[in-house]
């Protein structure tokens, strides 16, 4: 379940900062003439490359003449922070563990993601980097709830009461004796 609740306030959390900051994406700046340097939506190209026009359509406004409407699918303006590079963070952490080889896979994974969202021109690297602060804010959360809110197991229980009504067990090293 922390899994689902971390999910859950990862994306709240997004949603409201895209609420109370709506931030356009490289491409969209770009595109306007904002910037200095021409950054192009890498994602059509590739969609179109492999044969997937279709893909891409689903992310264009529905009336083509109508420059600059919104997508029924998408929303342009939520780039900040990055929910995609925040949920491979956000995996990463839920996953975390003592195998070497799953923390590198884990990690590479979320720095490559991050690196190909900056290539694509989806996000600056600020985006990422809130996005993966973000991340970690409700993992931890959710993890630190999850741990203090955490009932014990009927077995706990048990062995509680029995250790509480018997006290402390005793070795024969703790009484002194000898074999």
């Amino acid at each position: 379940r922390p899994y689902l609740y971390g999910l859950a306030l990862l994306s709240w959390m997004a949603l409201a900062t895209y609420y109370l900051y709506p931030a356009k994406p490289p491409w969209m700046i770009a595109k306007e003439g904002l910037m200095t340097h021409d950054v192009s939506r890498v994602v059509h190209s590739v969609w179109d490359h492999v044969g997937i026009e279709k893909a891409a359509r689903a992310f264009e406004p529905v009336n083509p003449a109508t420059a600059g409407a919104k997508s029924n699918y998408a929303n342009p303006v939520a780039a900040l922070p990055s929910l995609h590079g925040a949920f491979p963070m956000f995996i990463a952490i839920m996953l975390w563990s003592r195998r070497r080889w799953v923390n590198a896979a884990l990690a590479t994974y979320t720095f490559a993601m991050g690196l190909t969202l900056v290539y694509a021109g989806e996000h600056f690297v600020f985006d990422i980097l809130l996005g993966w602060a973000y991340a970690a804010i409700a993992a931890g959360t959710v993890l630190y709830l999850a741990k203090r809110l955490r009932r014990p197991t009927l077995e706990q229980e048990l062995a509680d009461e029995v250790a509480r009504r018997t006290g402390p067990a005793r070795h024969a090293s703790d009484a002194g004796d000898t074999v």
